[in-house]
C-alpha cells in the first residue's frame, strides 16, 4: 500500500503537477494573447472612428464655408462695390461684407483678390488691414486661378482647401464674384475678382469645430509624429505646404489592459478560482467598452441633432432647411411642385415686452406644435428667425392645397395660449412662393416668400399673400436682419397680388 501511495505521489510529482503547470501557463498565456488582441481590435476601431470624425470636422466646416462665400460672392452689390470698384464705406463701414463675419461667423479672414492678382480687401479678425502691409498668403494665387477655372461665366462655385498665412495655416473657401443673377447690374469684360473666407486653425478654433468628438484637436509638430499619434494630412494650395492635424486618441483597449493585467496576475497565481473571476470582470469591462462606444455614437448623433434643429421649439433651423429645399430644387420632373410658406407671428413683440421671454417662449412653442398639424407626409416645418417660421408644402401639385394649408394656419395659429391663467393671442402673416413658378433657388424662393409675407403684414396681417414680381428700379441689399437666411439682393419694387388662390 505505502509502495503504490508512494509511486502515485512521485507520478503526480513528476507528470501531473507539470501537466498541470503546464496547463494553467498555457491557459494564463492563452488568455493574455486573447486580452491583447481585444485590446488591439478595440484601439483600431477607435482609432478609425476618430479619422473619420476628423475627416468629417474638415468636410463640415469646408460645406459651411462654401456655403456662406457662395452667399456673398453670387450677389449683384458685392459685385458692384467690390469688383467694378473697392467701396470700403459700403464693405467695412456699412458691414455688408465687414466685423460680422468674424464676430458672428468665426471667419478670421476676408480677402478679395482683384482682376489683377492684388488683394484689394482684407479683414483680419474683422479690422480693416492696410493692403500695403497685409501678409503674404502662400498659396492664394493658385486658389484664385482654380476658383475662376471651376466657375462659369458670371457665375460663383465656391471651392475649398489650405491656405498658410504668416506661418499659420487656415482653411479657406474661395468664389469668383458675380452679379448673381441681378439684371440690374452690368457685367464688364475681364477676369473676375475673388472673394475668400478663411478660418484661421488656432487652438481656441480647433476646439470649436471638434465638437466634442475629439480630444484637443491642434496642429501636430514633430514630437506628435515621432509619438506616433494619429494625423489627418492635407496639402495647401502652393503645393509646397501640409497640414497635419493630430489628437489625443482614446484607448479603450490600453485602459482594459490596465485594468485587467493586475488581476490577471494574481489569477496566475491562484490557479483556477481566481481565472474565473478575472473572465467575469473581463466580460463587464467589455461590456462597458461597448456601452461607452453607444453612449459616443447617441452623443454624435444628439450632437447631429442639435447642429440641425431649434433648441426652443425642437424644429428644423436654417441647415435642414436648406438642406430639404436643395432635394426638392434639384428634382426631376415637370410634376415637382412645392410651396414655400413664410410665416410671422403678429402681436409677438407686443407679448415677448409686457409679459416677459417665458410668455414668449410658450407662445413660440405652442405655435410650432400647431404648425405641424398642417404637416403632410414629406412636409418639413422650420424656426428661421425669432418669430418666423417656413413651411415647405413638398408635394403642392394643386393651388387648393396651399390654399386649404394657409386657410388651415390663419385658424390655428391664433388660437388663445395659455400663460398662468392669461389666455395669450397672436395673429400670424403668411407668404407663399411656389417652385417652379418662382424660381427653384431655395435662396429665391425663400426671398420671394418673405416679401409677399411682408405684403400681408402691411395689408393689416392675419393673412396671406401670393408672391408676383414686377421688377424695376435698382437693386438694394438683402432686407434687414434676413442676410443670414439668403444673401441674393432684393428688387426694389415689388408688387404682389392680393388674391388667394381660392379667389
Amino acid at each position: 500500500m505505502e509502495l503504490g501511495a508512494a509511486r502515485l505521489a512521485r507520478l503526480f510529482r513528476r507528470r501531473a503537477a507539470p501537466a498541470v503547470a503546464a496547463l494553467v501557463f498555457v491557459a494564463f498565456a492563452s488568455l493574455t494573447g486573447f486580452l491583447f488582441q481585444i485590446s488591439r481590435q478595440l484601439d483600431r476601431r477607435a482609432a478609425e472612428q476618430a479619422a473619420t470624425f476628423a475627416h468629417n470636422i474638415i468636410e463640415q466646416s469646408s460645406a459651411r464655408l462654401e456655403k456662406d462665400v457662395k452667399s456673398y460672392a453670387a450677389w449683384g452689390e458685392a459685385y458692384q462695390h467690390l469688383h467694378v470698384s473697392t467701396d470700403f464705406e459700403w464693405a467695412y463701414v456699412r458691414e455688408n461684407i465687414g466685423p460680422l463675419l468674424f464676430r458672428d461667423y468665426g471667419y478670421d479672414d476676408v480677402l478679395v483678390v482683384g482682376p489683377t492678382g492684388a488683394v484689394t480687401y482684407a479683414l483680419l479678425k474683422g479690422d480693416l488691414a492696410v493692403l500695403a502691409t497685409a501678409p503674404d498668403v502662400d498659396g492664394l494665387d493658385r486658389m484664385v486661378g482654380e476658383a475662376r477655372a471651376a466657375a462659369p461665366q458670371n457665375q460663383s462655385k465656391p471651392i475649398s482647401g489650405f491656405l498658410k498665412m504668416d506661418g499659420l495655416p487656415f482653411l479657406a473657401s474661395a468664389a469668383v464674384i458675380s452679379t448673381g443673377g441681378d439684371p440690374t447690374i452690368s457685367e464688364i469684360a475681364g477676369p473676375p475678382s475673388v472673394m475668400i473666407f478663411g478660418i484661421a486653425l488656432t487652438p481656441a478654433r480647433l476646439n470649436a469645430m471638434e465638437q466634442g468628438l475629439l480630444h484637443n484637436l491642434r496642429l501636430a509638430n514633430a514630437t506628435d509624429a515621432d509619438a506616433g499619434q494619429p494625423l489627418f494630412r492635407a496639402t495647401t494650395f502652393d503645393g509646397g505646404n501640409t497640414v497635419r492635424l493630430t489628437w489625443t486618441p482614446e484607448q479603450p483597449g490600453r485602459h482594459l489592459l490596465h485594468t485587467i493585467m493586475p488581476p490577471l496576475l494574481l489569477v496566475g497565481a491562484a490557479v483556477g478560482v481566481l481565472t474565473s473571476v478575472v473572465l467575469a470582470h473581463a466580460m463587464r469591462m467589455a461590456r462597458m467598452i461597448d456601452a461607452k462606444s453607444q453612449e459616443l455614437a447617441e452623443a454624435h448623433a444628439q450632437a447631429k441633432h442639435a447642429a440641425q434643429h431649434d433648441a426652443l421649439t425642437n424644429l428644423p433651423n436654417r441647415t435642414l432647411l436648406h438642406d430639404h429645399l436643395d432635394r426638392l430644387c434639384n428634382g426631376s420632373g415637370p410634376g415637382n411642385r412645392f410651396a414655400v410658406l413664410y410665416l410671422d407671428l403678429d402681436e409677438f413683440k407686443s407679448i415677448n415686452d409686457s409679459m416677459g421671454h417665458r410668455a414668449g417662449d410658450i407662445v413660440l412653442i405652442e405655435t410650432a406644435r400647431r404648425l405641424k398639424t398642417a404637416e403632410r407626409p414629406g412636409d418639413l416645418t422650420a424656426r428661421v428667425g425669432g418669430d418666423e417660421f417656413v413651411l415647405v408644402l413638398s408635394h403642392a401639385f394643386a393651388d387648393d392645397s396651399i390654399d386649404e394649408a394657409c386657410r388651415h394656419l390663419l385658424k390655428v395659429v391664433p388660437g388663445p395660449i395659455d400663460f398662468d391663467g392669461i389666455a395669450m393671442k397672436v395673429g400670424v402673416s403668411i407668404g407663399v412662393a411656389v417652385a417652379p413658378d418662382h424660381g427653384r433657388d431655395p435662396d429665391a424662393l425663400l426671398r420671394c416668400a418673405d416679401m409677399a409675407m411682408y405684403e400681408a403684414k402691411r395689408e393689416s396681417g392675419s393673412t396671406y399673400r401670393v408672391f408676383h414680381e414686377t421688377v424695376s428700379g435698382q437693386a438694394t441689399p438683402p432686407l434687414a436682419g434676413h442676410d443670414r437666411l439668403y444673401n441674393s439682393p432684393a428688387p426694389e419694387h415689388v408688387s404682389l397680388n392680393t388674391s388667394t388662390f381660392a379667389a
